[in-house]
Parts: structure tokens; sequence; C-alpha cells
């Protein structure tokens, strides 16, 4: 009986010693399998922060495209011309012609000169 249970208690021991490796075994597996995804969970985190960099820069760059046309449009002949020109158009003025007519209701309307003229209505 003795030797039965030393048989018993050496078998117990070898299998508590199976489990304790595979344990250990499977403790490591999942410690990796863990920074497995980390990792790929780093890479898909850069690979969507660079995305959105480069759509952000394309936002900068569409918006600068939309803000251009805004400016004057003197400015932007002066400055696609050389500078021997750019002087030439800033100092150009347009050509006199004669005033605008007055609208009916204007504290100047019916004025002609120094002289007041008479307003008929149709």
């Amino acid at each position: 009986m003795r030797r039965e249970r030393t048989l018993l208690q050496h078998e117990v021991d070898i299998l508590n010693q199976k489990l304790s490796q595979e344990l250990l075994i499977l403790k490591d597996d999942l410690k990796g399998m863990f920074d497995d995804r980390k990792m790929s969970v780093r890479m898909e985190q850069r690979t969507m922060e660079s995305k959105v960099r480069s759509v952000f820069h394309c936002v900068q760059r569409f918006s600068k495209m939309l803000t251009w046309p805004m400016t004057d449009p003197r400015t932007q002949l002066q400055n696609n011309r050389p500078p021997q020109q750019r002087q030439q158009i800033g100092n150009r003025r347009p050509p006199l012609g004669p005033d605008p007519p007055l609208r009916h209701g204007h504290p100047l309307h019916g004025i002609h000169g120094s002289h007041f003229v008479e307003i008929r209505e149709l």
C-alpha cells in the first residue's frame, strides 16, 4: 500500500509539473497575442493619423485656392507680372467719362451746373 501511494504521489507530482509548464506556455502565448494586438493597433493608429494629416493638408491647400481668388484682382495681376509692369498697372486710372445719371429722388437730381432744370414726371 505504501508503494502504491508513493507511485501515485510521484504521478501526481509529474502531472503537476506538466500542468505548470502548460500554464506557463499558455501565459506566454497569451502575452504574445496581446503584444501583437498592441502593435497592430499602434500601426492602425499611425496609418489613421497619417491619413488625417493628408486630408488636413489637402483641406489647407483647397482653402488657399478658395481664398486666393477673393483678393483684389489688381493685386493678383500685379503679382503675376514682371516688376517693371507692376508699377504701370498700379498707377493706371480708369478713363474719365460722363457721370452716371442721378436717380429720381437724389438731392442733386435735376440740377445742371448752376441752373435748375424743371423735372416732369411722365
